[in-house]
């Protein structure tokens, strides 16, 4: 879906995803919400001018009983929040769909029983980690 933007703006990515089945209570258009959410959003933010080197990684793996998945960048500009609830809260702009998508990721990531972490990555970018707790073969 995001193919054509990432083509116009010469933002190649990069995906490392787990061989391991990860099980978890959510419906797969939450997952695609969440990613595609978040990758929109970092191209909003971005600054970037005729940067050839700009990568986006995906990745996700188990730890422990969650799953983990990670998206990263190395072009964005990112305001360093302590929550995504800070971050969408406090830099909304209700006149503008900016920061909607981020609404959406924070509702869709609540409804499962899952988190997001937030960091910055230097010298530009961001780092998403959003983890969810793996369902058991028992159905829990």
């Amino acid at each position: 879906l995001l193919s054509s933007q990432l083509l116009t703006h010469s933002i190649r990515m990069y995906t490392d995803l787990s061989d391991e089945r990860l099980t978890i209570e959510c419906n797969q258009i939450f997952i695609e919400q969440i990613v595609i959410n978040l990758i929109v959003y970092m191209l909003q933010t971005s600054n970037r001018q005729n940067d050839t080197s700009a990568v986006i990684r995906i990745s996700s793996y188990k730890e422990g009983k969650r799953a983990q998945i990670v998206i990263e960048d190395n072009f964005s500009e990112f305001q360093e929040r302590a929550e995504l609830s800070d971050h969408v809260y406090t830099s909304i702009n209700w006149g503008d769909n900016f920061y909607l998508g981020l609404v959406i990721v924070k509702q869709a990531i609540d409804r499962f029983k899952g988190t997001i972490a937030l960091s910055p990555n230097k010298p530009k970018g961001a780092t998403y980690r959003i983890s969810f707790p793996l369902m058991t073969e028992e159905g829990r």
